[in-house]
């Protein structure tokens, strides 16, 4: 009987990790991350120095937190438009 709870729990946490959208990969380096790919306006921003570039960052959420140095840096008038998700792609331009 220990051992049937045990296989239940198992394959309900299997499942519980299996659906999530993505996981955290510490082997994956930032050059392999899409860093411009968004799916909605929330998930740009313009912010901080990114070292692949060496100017301001303008791209995604996810990239932003993993790879961006957000400190001592500002970017002022670099995006001087609103954050929007253009063809999937994080954009700075004027709103039509």
């Amino acid at each position: 009987m220990k051992k049937l709870v045990l296989l239940v729990v198992l394959i309900i946490a299997i499942i519980l990790i299996m659906g999530c959208e993505e996981k955290y990969n510490p082997f994956v380096s930032c050059s392999e991350i899409n860093s411009t790919y968004c799916g909605s306006d929330s998930d740009c921003v313009c912010n901080g120095f990114d070292s692949e570039t060496g100017m301001c960052y303008l791209g995604n959420m996810k990239y932003f937190e993993r790879c961006v140095d957000r400190q001592d840096f500002v970017c002022e008038g670099y995006c001087p438009y609103p954050m929007q998700c253009i063809d999937n792609k994080c954009e700075s331009l004027p709103k039509i």
